[in-house]
């Protein structure tokens, strides 16, 4: 395949924090291969991925000239950055977006699905690389890219070296129907304690139902709300306990040991990539079912019959201090 080095390339990623993490190796790949990349997706992510070194520069989705794309008028601004590069790989499942940008900046759009369709059990991650190579924007082999990045300085004083007795819990997600239920999360933290270790929890601005409870106790909880500061405080240690999460795929792709809980939701598809990783899920004919069933149990049977004991028995198996 001809090489397409040292050109400019623009990324369109609409989705939230896991949908955009498992992308990291391909777009890691694509950097390799052509030298440089920016994004337009979420602020907030934007932000992370340049505190990456994913992208050079990033682009508010949230802009107002970006959502003229769906308008009959589009913003000169918009016009003049989709200009400016060799060539654009939009995530999206939109067909009409894809032709919209196309004909408005006369550059080669490459439309990739965020994720394969429901049902079809193939991990996200190569279902991004696999359509990245069908487009011929990457070799069918490749080298593996280093799963931990290299962090540009944070310029936080209080940054040192990581301890690896620290374990990050975070007992939400985005869909309470993939947390695993709050008391048992408390259960592993009071194990992990008991053995020396140093858990701490980590919650986001969303998870208001979950403060009170965790506040109200002596554990050491952290409110995090900036992906920038959530990045430096998992990389502080080593590490992590949680949910189907974009925050457990961030702590996976930063090096972090990492057992996530599944639910209703697919491991095969959707579970963190890392150095370290586990997935803990019960077995049960009707699960995954997140997906692709819109009539989802209210019990959460498949959450509730995965224990603390088999969470923690699996977490020592990759934890390494």
């Amino acid at each position: 395949m001809k090489s397409r080095t040292q050109k400019n390339l623009l990324v369109m990623h609409q989705g939230a924090l896991g949908d955009l993490v498992v992308t990291f190796p391909a777009l890691l790949e694509l950097k390799r291969r052509y030298g440089r990349i920016d994004i337009i997706c979420q602020n907030k992510l934007g932000k992370l991925v340049s505190y990456l070194n994913i992208a050079e520069k990033s682009f508010p989705i949230e802009s107002s000239w970006f959502t003229t794309l769906f308008t009959d008028e589009i913003d000169k601004r918009m016009h003049h950055l989709l200009q400016t590069y060799h060539f654009i790989v939009l995530f999206s499942f939109s067909e009409h977006l894809h032709k919209t940008i196309t004909n408005f900046c006369g550059q080669t759009v490459y439309r990739i699905s965020p994720r394969p369709k429901p049902g079809i059990r193939i991990h996200v991650r190569d279902h991004v690389r696999s359509s990245m190579v069908e487009h011929g924007l990457l070799p069918r082999f490749h080298r593996p890219i280093e799963s931990t990045p290299i962090l540009k300085p944070s310029g936080n004083p209080t940054d040192a070296a990581p301890d690896p007795l620290k374990v990050f819990i975070h007992p939400g997600s985005g869909s309470s129907l993939k947390n695993w239920r709050l008391e048992n999360f408390e259960e592993v933290y009071e194990i992990l304690e008991s053995e020396g270790l140093k858990p701490e929890f980590v919650l986001g601005a969303a998870e208001q139902s979950l403060k009170k409870d965790l506040l109200s106790s002596k554990r050491t909880v952290h409110i995090v709300s900036d992906l920038v500061n959530l990045a430096d405080l998992l990389k502080s240690g080593g590490g992590f306990i949680g949910n189907d999460s974009g925050v457990a795929h961030l702590a996976s792709f930063l090096g972090l040991s990492t057992v996530a809980v599944f639910g209703p939701s697919d491991p095969v598809r959707w579970r963190p990539v890392g150095r370290a990783v586990e997935t803990v899920q019960a077995d049960l004919e009707c699960s995954p079912c997140f997906e692709t069933n819109r009539g989802n149990c209210k019990e959460a049977i498949c959450l509730n019959r995965v224990s603390p004991q088999k969470v923690i028995k699996t977490f020592r198996k990759i934890y390494r201090h």
